[in-house]
């Protein structure tokens, strides 16, 4: 990803530090505690049973405040996702 500061970490940008973020071209798991974990979120915590997954550029978040990405709904790509989406794809999202 050329937009992307040589040595650049997630350190350097507060909005990162706030919200569950990745860098380019690396990946996480995340963990949910209880019997149904991720699916149990998903149904009963999210939007219409949606999990929503925002990709922002550097530069959309280097020149913008975390307002106006989301008011003006500022981003690369915005996916939302069932359960059934996840277990579809085996719960993994890959944007290139």
């Amino acid at each position: 990803m050329d937009d992307w500061p040589r040595g650049y970490t997630t350190e350097d940008d507060p909005l990162w530090k706030v919200q569950n973020s990745l860098l380019p071209d690396s990946s996480s798991s995340d963990y949910r505690a209880g019997p149904d974990g991720w699916p149990d979120y998903i149904n009963h915590e999210c939007k219409d049973s949606l999990l929503t997954i925002f990709i922002f550029t550097q530069a959309q978040l280097a020149h913008n405040t975390w307002e106006s990405l989301y008011k003006k709904q500022l981003y690369s790509k915005k996916y939302k996702l069932s359960v059934q989406d996840l277990e579809r794809i085996n719960w993994q999202v890959i944007y290139k």
